[in-house]
């Protein structure tokens, strides 16, 4: 059995044109890079995507464990980009229902499937 691995980026820039995102994938998941102003020390610069919303205001990428002896969603933490202010934001799952009511988690789509319909393959590997 053949496994091949494939490469996505994703770029959108904020209304204003001030700002650019880069999402991309790397194995299973996809990443945007945190802001300066975001890292913290001993963190990875980046925050990994498992699921995607988007509209003409936001981006919004969903992380999450997922416990496989289960078969549950743990809890979800999201990174909102809001295209109109070039902000970039990370929420708690409480946070985000709060602050994003009329947004609902099926409204999420897979990181892959998203890519495939907008994002850029630029290399894949078998």
């Amino acid at each position: 059995m053949a496994n091949y691995l494939q490469h996505y980026e994703y770029t959108f820039k904020d209304t204003n044109g001030i700002k650019e995102y880069n999402i991309f994938s790397n194995g299973r998941y996809g990443y945007i890079n945190l802001e300066n102003d975001m890292y913290i020390e001993g963190q990875t610069g980046d925050f990994k995507i498992k699921e995607v919303y988007e509209n003409n205001d936001y981006f919004i990428g969903c992380d999450f464990n997922y416990n496989y002896e289960t078969d549950k969603i743990g809890k979800r933490y999201y990174i909102v980009v809001d295209k109109n202010k070039s902000t970039m934001k990370i929420f708690s799952e409480e946070e985000f229902k709060e602050k994003f009511k009329n947004i609902s988690n099926q409204e999420f789509i897979n990181i892959y499937s998203f890519f495939k319909k907008r994002g850029t393959k630029f290399a894949s590997y078998k």
